[in-house]
């Protein structure tokens, strides 16, 4: 009988070592995946990369300027952008603005007053770009020299045998003149001098841009470039059957 208890108690002592055994086991695996493990040293302090974006990137390219460059030109041409619509809305005199990216990057305002740059000055109040906006003066306001357009293409759709040599009209805000788009520049201006096309008219010869253009686009309206020069009140070129 002493005998069969001693075992039994043997055995009861290597049940409850193992018991023990298989509680420690468990609770060592439950911590390891509880308790957050130590970061080696070589990765703890490691940040992602960003990446560059690509309109960034592209206008970098373009222009063969560091990419930091790019992004503060394009953040800076958003904000000259508002401004830009303020005085577009509320001068007008106004006659259009656009974005300079050579030489120099900046942005330049377009008025009729000869006194333009005291009525640019107060928009630019505060504004830590301010020496960036160059004012010039244009015989013509916007409105006026989209007038001329309008009346530049009901000019010429009474002129026959002009479908071939104008494939598109536009402005050039820069000088204040309507552009015409040709496959010979050179043999649609002569018509239209020797036909006297604008005779009469309030569209002179000496406003017009004549520009070589192979061949003809699609139809379309091109206000808001994307990127270059990319205001909506800093180009305008309208494309017409």
């Amino acid at each position: 009988m002493f005998i069969k208890r001693r075992a039994w108690n043997r055995l009861a002592t290597l049940c409850l070592l193992a018991a023990v055994v298989f509680f420690v086991l468990q609770s060592s695996t439950l911590i390891a995946q509880t308790v957050p493990q130590a970061v080696p040293e070589s990765t703890a302090d490691t940040t992602p990369v960003e990446e560059p974006n690509p309109t960034f990137a592209a206008y970098a390219e373009a222009m063969k300027i560091p990419y930091e460059e790019a992004e503060r030109r394009l953040v800076l041409q958003y904000k000259m952008n508002e401004v830009e619509i303020k005085i577009a809305e509320a001068e007008p005199t106004y006659a259009g603005s656009w974005t300079q990216h050579e030489p120099t990057f900046g942005l330049v305002v377009a008025l009729t007053d000869p006194d333009g740059k005291a009525i640019v000055e107060k928009y630019l109040q505060g504004i830590e770009w301010a020496d960036l906006v160059e004012v010039v003066q244009r015989p013509r306001t916007l409105v006026e020299l989209e007038s001329m357009l309008d009346q530049t293409q009901a000019i010429l759709k009474g002129v026959e045998g002009l479908s071939d040599l104008i494939y598109a009209t536009g402005l050039n805000i820069q000088v204040s003149k309507v552009k015409l788009y040709s496959p010979a520049p050179e043999a649609l201006q002569a018509k239209l001098v020797q036909e006297r096309v604008l005779q009469g008219s309030p569209v002179k010869l000496e406003d017009i841009e004549f520009l070589l253009q192979e061949q003809p686009v699609a139809f379309a309206q091109w206000k808001y470039p994307y990127l270059l020069g990319g205001t909506p009140t800093s180009t305008t070129v309208v494309i017409e059957s």
